[in-house]
């Protein structure tokens, strides 16, 4: 596994609007509220590339508040990571395209996302929402370090500190 960050170009966004379309890549999103641009049957989220201006800058051009990469391993795009400020919280998310999911991705991404987030940006935690019918993504946030913080109504809340993170790598 050689797995980086790459923080894309423009162009590279065709990667995200074809795994936001995918409905086994977007599974874990079904039944949610229905909003513009969303099927809460599919969990699909419409990303047309008359959107990709407005999304690129509001993401890509004001990290440490938002920050988004793909995950690559190797030169092979395997899903995205990526943080925004809520007002109160850095709030972390993750997408592993279906493919290459039960590969042992979540963990070491998510440790990506901290040295980005602690090691570049100072932040002073991430917080990581997943559902709790999702082992995987519940036993990926644990792995890298994350420590719930809330369970309740289907989804468990977690945290890591930026000094929680500094003493598990030693520092």
């Amino acid at each position: 596994m050689d797995l980086r960050l790459y923080i894309p170009q423009y162009n590279d966004l065709e990667f995200r609007r074809q795994m936001l379309s995918d409905p086994e890549t977007m599974s874990f999103n079904r039944g949610k509220d229905p909003a513009p641009d969303y099927n809460p049957k599919t969990g699909c989220i419409d990303f047309p590339r008359g959107t990709w201006a407005l999304w690129y800058g509001f993401w890509m051009e004001r990290e440490p508040e938002n920050f988004y990469a793909i995950l690559a391993d190797g030169a092979t795009p395997v899903g995205e990571v990526s943080w925004f400020f809520d007002g109160e919280h850095y709030n972390a998310g993750i997408i592993i395209k279906s493919e290459f999911r039960r590969k042992g991705y979540c963990a070491p991404a998510l440790r990506l996302l901290c040295a980005r987030a602690f090691e570049d940006n100072d932040l002073p935690a991430l917080r990581v929402s997943c559902s709790t019918a999702s082992l995987a993504a519940n036993k990926g946030a644990v792995s890298a370090g994350f420590r719930r913080i809330h369970k309740g109504g289907g989804r468990a809340d977690y945290q890591i500190t930026n000094q929680e993170y500094l003493t598990a790598k030693g520092e």
